[in-house]
Order: structure tokens, then C-alpha cells, then sequence
């Protein structure tokens, strides 16, 4: 008698605890990609918008282990005096640039963003690959809370599979080349 419940019986609360494992991983994809839009894509593009124009000079690099830093001056157009030390908050801004070599950037709020065709570039390619990170977790959450209620094997419950398998890993992979191409992964 308790086999045949077990094997008709729909699951209870710990039989659902499973299928809350995705949409907390969902959760923390969508929460890691809202931050990763804010700070490689958002602010970087206001600083591009609003920013005070300048010229940025590299004068060195350093390694240390995995983390590539990277530092130079920064000159404000039209004033010829004023040379301020900064920090490239992207290390791949400065792919292609020898020490002593300039080029053009702009400057808001400390925060420095090389403003030419490469540095405009790496923030529309950081922004393309957030969205698809945020859509990957997006897909987990939408697809995944509605599969919870839905009975196994039914046609309803296997398409939002087929969707959430097909969404999620598509999600990702334009996360990865597209942080790949804006020097990221």
C-alpha cells in the first residue's frame, strides 16, 4: 500500500524543493547581471555622454597574478596645465597603447572611460553581454516557477523545458562571446 501511494502520489512541499533550486540560481544570474549592466555598461556609457573630454597617457602597467592595472595621466581639453594621475578601470582599454602613447577618453565623477572607436566598443559589447546574462536568468525565473505547479510528463511542462533549455544555454553563450570581445571572460 505506501508503494503504490509513492507512486501515485503528487509531491509534496520536499518533493518541490528541487525545482526552487533553479529559480534561486535564476535569481542570482539576473541579480549578477543587474549589477555587472551597472557597472560595465551604464556608468561607463554616462561617462561617454556626459563626461568632461580630455587625452589619457598611459605611463605603466602591472601584473600581479591574474590582474592586469594600469595608469597614466589624464589632460582635460583645452586646459594644458592640469594633469590628473588616474586608474584604467578596464585593463583591456589600454590593449594596443605603448607607455607614452595618448588617446582620447573622457572623465566624470573619477571615473575614466577611453572615448575613442575601441572604447566605445568595449562598453557596447559589455552591455550586449550583461543582456544576455540577464536573460538567461530571466528565463530560469519565468520558466522554471510556472514548471512547479505543472504536472510531470504533461505537454504543457515539456515545452517550457524545450524553452528554458533552449533559452538559458542561449543566454549564456551571448554572455560569453560578447564578454569575450569586450576583452571580459
Amino acid at each position: 500500500m505506501d508503494e503504490k501511494r509513492r507512486k501515485g502520489a503528487r509531491p509534496g512541499a520536499a518533493g518541490c524543493l528541487p525545482a526552487f533550486i533553479p529559480v534561486a540560481i535564476g535569481a542570482l544570474i539576473l541579480l549578477l547581471a543587474w549589477g555587472m549592466f551597472g557597472s560595465h555598461f551604464s556608468g561607463p556609457r554616462k561617462t561617454l555622454d556626459r563626461g568632461v573630454s580630455g587625452t589619457f597617457t598611459l605611463t605603466g602597467c602591472s601584473r600581479y597574478k591574474a590582474t592586469t592595472t594600469c595608469r597614466g595621466t589624464f589632460r582635460p581639453d583645452g586646459d594644458r596645465a592640469a594633469r590628473l594621475p588616474v586608474r584604467l578601470p578596464d585593463e583591456h582599454d589600454a590593449d594596443g597603447v605603448e607607455i607614452g602613447e595618448s588617446f582620447a577618453a573622457r572623465r566624470l565623477d573619477g571615473e575614466l572611460v577611453r572615448a575613442d572607436g575601441t572604447g566605445r566598443a568595449n562598453v557596447r559589447e559589455w552591455g550586449v553581454a550583461t543582456a544576455g546574462l540577464g536573460a538567461a536568468g530571466l528565463a530560469m525565473l519565468l520558466f522554471t516557477v510556472p514548471l512547479i505547479g505543472m504536472r510531470p510528463g504533461s505537454a504543457p511542462r515539456r515545452a517550457a523545458g524545450w524553452l528554458l533549455g533552449l533559452t538559458v544555454p542561449g543566454g549564456l553563450a551571448v554572455y560569453a562571446v560578447w564578454a569575450s570581445m569586450a576583452g571580459g571572460v
